[in-house]
Formats: C-alpha cells, sequence, structure tokens
C-alpha cells in the first residue's frame, strides 16, 4: 500500500485510471518482494543442503569400512544418507529387532541396553 500512497496515506486516487495505475505498481511492488524473498529462500536451501552433504560425506569417509573406495564412492553413499537429530533419551531401536539401516553417530552418546 505504501507504494500506491503518498505521503503517509492521506492523499489516494481519485480517478479510475488512477486507482488502477495504483493497483498494477501495488501489484508490481508485491510481485518485486516476493521474488526477492524467493531468490533469498532458494540459495538459504541450496546452501543448507550443500553443509548437509558436507558433513554426512565427512562422516561417512571417517568410517575405516569406506576409507579405500574413492571419493566418488563416497559422494555416492553420503547422498544415500539422510541427517537426523534425536533428543536426549529417545529410544532409536531395541535390543533383538532388525536392522535396516545404519547409524552415524556425529555427537552425543549412544546406549545399548
Amino acid at each position: 500500500m505504501t507504494l500506491t500512497t503518498t505521503g503517509y496515506g492521506d492523499v489516494i486516487p481519485q480517478t479510475a485510471a488512477g486507482r488502477v495505475l495504483a493497483g498494477t505498481v501495488m501489484l508490481s511492488g508485491i510481485f518485486v518482494f516476493a521474488l526477492w524473498a524467493g531468490i533469498l529462500a532458494t540459495g538459504f536451501a541450496e546452501e543448507t543442503r550443500r553443509r548437509d552433504f558436507l558433513r554426512t560425506w565427512d562422516l561417512v569417509a571417517k568410517v575405516p569400512f569406506f576409507h579405500d573406495i574413492g571419493s566418488s564412492t563416497i559422494a555416492d553413499a553420503a547422498g544415500l544418507l539422510r541427517p537426523r537429530d534425536y533428543p536426549a533419551g529417545a529410544i532409536i531401536m531395541r535390543r533383538g529387532e532388525h536392522g535396516d539401516c545404519m547409524y552415524f553417530v556425529a555427537s552425543g552418546e549412544v546406549q545399548i541396553g
């Protein structure tokens, strides 16, 4: 609305053509700000994915089993993994259950009981 008024909004367009022009200017202004917000959000999401991938790649590269397989294979394995955060005291798996995944503990402790 600020784009379509003069001063503090006490002067507004009086004619139909002026109101149409003011509406067009208002929608154009909203579109420009929405475009900037979309560009920033996309860049932020991309950087977050890149950080998560590098963190995961680093964890996989430290595992002795993956030590000699090469960086491209490590990158393929890291691309299949999904980072997850668990709160303290969370039960991830119970003794005797069949495992269907692999966990890398980046920080914290795991208790088997």
